[in-house]
């Protein structure tokens, strides 16, 4: 199937239906206007001012007015963004939603930029502005207390093992590797992933007590099952978007009130649907490469963690969280995209230099890691054991040596096969 690259191409191998051609034709003033109106009405310019005459009540005041100004600045943003953006790759459900996504990723870019010149006493309290409920030490908990399976006296006999099947995390592991599915499209790139984010926890589990856990938590509920079965069910979407046969009716010609809103829902789903191929280990170049992609999901998970540690963010009761793990999913599915396109550029498809998504994905990833490191020093005192050290840095070396020895042999072949040809 032809990948779609723009909106532009897009309409010219499907026309737009009549019915939706409202929502494709450019409204640049129309939305002016209402931004316009929206700003006048919210921001009092035609209400007489009222000024307080207690240094209490101005003080109110006076905050009220600039969470307001942040907020409106914020949304007349998200505004230019969604109506002027860049052009979206992707069209469904529509363009404009990529180019919001776009904007959101820029404002976190810049938010992520001013967290960077705080400290952490300081960036903590101005999290309350967001969620009230913040600012104050969550407690965390250790899944590596008692590692016994059987404990005979407890009435649950199985009390270690079922507190951790029904903890609420275990459904999430599974539901962010079907995701993770549906966006890389590999199970090689799955599954190393999922192993070296395992590894990951245990090498700094001295650091946070939430990655302490039982060697059947770790490597039987999560690795085998929780993310095994929610990469397996993954693929198995990937399998069938990929091989479906789409056929995009408009709605003007779809008949009947069922097949029109099953034609609406649809539209929600992708346009078209295609494999990444990755390849990690065809090429000593290609596995660079889809290292790097691996270590940046690897991450901005761990970022996850260290950020609600460090910034006292507890979920799920504080929205934050949540919120930041939408935003990386949705920003992940554009930019991962560019990515593997320009791994697989070509001088005349004009994709010399990496997409604007995955462009500001690595901006985040870059600031959310300085901000861990930065907020991070002086609270994790207890050194790393000299084991997670010395395995980490021969397993580097390891690598390092097999990869050159891999490359030279491969330029060697090349090479050989280039004086053939001659």
């Amino acid at each position: 199937m032809r990948r779609v690259r723009s909106v532009d191409e897009y309409e010219r191998l499907e026309p737009i239906d009549p019915w939706t051609s409202v929502f494709y034709k450019p409204r640049t003033m129309v939305f002016l206007c209402i931004g316009f109106a929206i700003l006048i009405y919210y921001s009092g310019a035609l209400v007489e001012q009222d000024i307080p005459h207690t240094m209490e009540k101005l003080g109110e005041l006076r905050y009220k007015n600039y969470k307001n100004g942040i907020l409106g600045a914020c949304c007349a943003f998200l505004l230019y963004s969604t109506v002027q953006g860049p052009k979206a790759k992707m069209i469904r459900p529509h363009p404009a939603v990529w180019r919001f996504v776009h904007g959101l990723m820029v404002l976190y870019l810049v938010f992520l930029v001013f967290l960077a010149f705080q400290t952490v006493h300081d960036a903590r309290q101005f999290l309350k502005h967001l969620s009230p409920d913040l600012g104050v030490e969550p407690s965390e908990r250790n899944y590596a207390e008692d590692c016994r399976i059987y404990m005979p006296e407890k009435d649950n006999k199985f009390h270690g093992i079922l507190s951790t099947i029904f903890d609420p995390f275990v459904l999430a592991h599974s539901l962010g590797w079907f995701g993770r599915a549906l966006i890389y499209r590999d199970y090689a790139m799955l599954w190393t992933m999922s192993i070296l984010f395992e590894l990951s926890e245990i090498t700094f589990k001295h650091m946070l007590p939430n990655f302490a856990e039982c060697w059947w938590d770790s490597w039987v509920l999560d690795v085998l099952l929780c993310n095994n079965l929610g990469i397996i069910a993954g693929m198995q979407a990937v399998k069938y978007f990929a091989t479906k046969k789409y056929n995009w009716r408009g709605m003007s010609a779809t008949p009947g009130v069922y097949d029109k809103a099953k034609r609406a829902l649809f539209q929600f789903t992708p346009a078209s649907f295609e494999w990444y191929i990755w390849g990690l280990t065809s090429s000593p170049r290609r596995f660079i490469s889809c290292t790097v992609l691996i270590l940046f999901d690897l991450a901005f998970a761990l970022n996850s963690f260290f950020l609600k540690y460090e910034l006292w963010i507890e979920p799920p009761s504080c929205y934050l969280n949540s919120a930041r793990l939408v935003l990386l999913f949705s920003m992940a599915v554009p930019s991962v995209r560019d990515y593997h396109e320009f791994l697989d550029r070509d001088d005349e498809a004009g994709l010399e230099k990496l997409g604007s998504f995955a462009w500001l994905s690595s901006g985040i990833l870059f600031a959310e890691t300085l901000i861990c490191y930065k907020f991070g020093r002086g609270l994790f005192p207890k050194p790393a054991p000299p084991i997670v050290f010395w395995a980490w840095t021969s397993s580097g070396i390891a690598l390092a040596v097999y990869w050159m020895v891999w490359y030279l042999r491969d330029r060697g072949i090349q090479v050989d096969q280039k004086a053939k040809s001659t």
